[in-house]
């Protein structure tokens, strides 16, 4: 988006949203667990495919349409994978002899697709995100064709049916080929981001009053709080309900906001950080063990690491926009069409 057509609240809620990814990834290090996991992880990676969904446009044809996609989703993801996932931690291992709990040799290049460990494991998520755009590009085509005057219904029926049946193969252990399971599992929350942009409730929440938005976003925290805590998700109810309520708490926590200062600075450049945390987080592991020795308390251990890695950001984000713009969806690096 374009500095003037920018909405502060919804990078707000994508500053929200990376960083508990970056919180997640970070506590894995030191196998931490926190009392309100349940609560985050029900709605962490919905609201990520949700707020994708916000700015799903079909580009007047599938070609325009790739190309997008591919400059803003596949060249990062492909040039972080065979950097950080191919060549450094094989060149590591061949003259160093370091070895890792990840895919090494030949195989390291096709482990995100048959499923198997890389190390810079977070950007699965912009090779699943591009599934999921295209895969909802064709069913929205279908509802379009075949919807005749409740295409929003048949859309939503295809989304369900999709979603259900990822989460049953993957109940049922199927293997997550290509995080195409994965994909079809999230899809109904990108639908609601398409559906909550497209009827304009992105300006509608921007227009109610400070006591309606503080009302809802309480109800919404207090339902997905208790919910989670008392009600573990064990069904694909729970999941989809939960992760419902949880990012409305989350859009409502940000309109009510409006603006956080480092949280909209990180929101806008989520890619950025989504790319990159991993490694900064390999990198940073000795220092890991380091301080949970001296401070004797793993879990403010990784609180404090946490708040160290998205600190950086301020030195790492300006330097990738300017000597590595074209691999972190800050310019395209395919010819797009012109807009108008």
């Amino acid at each position: 988006m374009n500095d003037e057509k920018r909405i502060a609240y919804i990078d707000l809620a994508k500053g929200f949203c990376i960083c508990l990814v970056v919180f997640f990834h970070t506590k894995g290090v030191l196998g931490c667990h926190y009392v309100l996991d349940p609560f985050f992880a029900s709605f962490r990676l919905p609201l990520y495919f949700f707020l994708s969904g916000l700015f799903f446009k079909d580009y007047g044809s599938f070609r325009n349409f790739l190309i997008k996609k591919t400059n803003r989703l596949l060249i990062p993801f492909f040039f972080f994978y065979i950097i950080f996932s191919v060549i450094v931690p094989n060149a590591l291992h061949i003259f160093f002899g370091k070895t890792f709990e990840t895919v090494i040799g030949w195989s390291s290049l096709w482990a995100f697709i048959y499923p198997g460990v890389f190390p810079n494991i977070p950007i699965w998520f912009l090779w699943c995100l591009f599934i999921v755009n295209v895969l909802f590009w064709f069913l929205r085509i279908i509802a379009m064709k075949y919807g005749s005057c409740h295409k929003d219904v048949l859309l939503l029926v295809l989304c369900l049916i999709t979603g259900l049946t990822g989460y049953l193969l993957l109940e049922y252990d199927v293997m997550n080929v290509g995080y195409i399971l994965s994909a079809l599992l999230y899809l109904p929350f990108f639908y609601i981001g398409y559906i909550f942009k497209k009827h304009e409730a992105i300006t509608y929440l921007q227009s109610l009053s400070e006591k309606k938005v503080i009302f809802g976003s309480v109800i919404f925290l207090v339902i997905t709080l208790l919910m989670t805590i008392v009600i573990a998700i064990h069904s694909v109810y729970t999941f989809y309900i939960f992760g419902i309520t949880g990012v409305l708490f989350i859009m409502m926590l940000s309109r009510s906001i409006g603006r956080l200062p480092f949280f909209s600075y990180v929101g806008r450049y989520s890619i950025i950080v989504l790319v990159t945390h991993g490694i900064i987080i390999n990198v940073c592991s000795p220092l890991f063990v380091v301080l949970a020795k001296r401070i004797e308390n793993n879990s403010l251990t990784t609180l404090l690491m946490t708040i160290l890695i998205l600190l950086s950001y301020y030195l790492i984000i300006p330097l990738m926009i300017r000597y590595f713009p074209y691999v972190t969806a800050q310019r395209p690096l395919l010819r797009e069409k012109p807009k108008g």
